[in-house]
C-alpha cells in the first residue's frame, strides 16, 4: 500500500512538473493529458495484481454460506415456535410441527395436556390441523 501511494504521489508530482515546464498552448495540453493518463494508470495498477481465482473462490464460498443460511432458516423458526409452545405449556411434548411456505405454523402433532386453544389463538393453527396423541406407557 505504501509503495502504491508513493508511486501515485510521484506520478502526480512528475505530471505537475512536466505540465508546468511545457510551453503554453497545445504542448501543455498534451503533456497534461499524458500526465493525467499516467496518474490514472498508477492509480489503477493494484487492479492488475488481483488474483481472480481468489475472487471466484470468495464468490463460491459466499454463495454456499447463503444457501446454507436459507436452508437453516425454517429450522430456526421451527425451533422458536416449539420453544414458545413449551414456554406456555411445559407439560407438552411436540411430536411434529410443520411450517407452510411462509414459515408460519401449518400443523402440529403433540402429546400432553390439551393446548388446542393456545395453538388456535396464538399460532393460528386450525383445530383440524392439530393432532393430540395420548401418551402411552410401553
Amino acid at each position: 500500500m505504501q509503495h502504491w501511494l508513493m508511486s501515485l504521489a510521484a506520478a502526480a508530482f512528475i505530471g505537475g512538473v512536466a505540465g508546468a515546464l511545457a510551453p503554453e498552448g497545445r504542448g501543455r495540453k498534451l503533456v497534461s493529458l499524458i500526465a493525467g493518463f499516467m496518474t490514472i494508470a498508477v492509480m489503477l495498477s493494484p487492479l492488475a495484481e488481483l488474483d481472480l481465482n481468489d475472487f471466484s473462490d470468495y464468490v463460491e464460498n459466499y454463495s454456499a454460506e447463503t444457501i446454507n443460511a436459507e436452508d437453516t432458516l425454517p429450522a430456526v423458526i421451527n425451533a422458536e415456535y416449539r420453544a414458545y409452545i413449551l414456554s406456555k405449556a411445559p407439560d407438552t411434548s411436540i411430536l411434529d410441527l410443520t411450517l407452510d411456505e411462509n414459515n408460519l405454523p401449518y400443523s402440529i402433532s403433540y402429546s400432553g395436556g390439551d393446548i388446542s386453544e393456545l395453538l388456535t389463538t396464538d399460532l393460528l393453527i386450525p383445530k383440524e390441523r392439530q393432532i393430540r396423541r395420548e401418551e402411552t406407557n410401553d
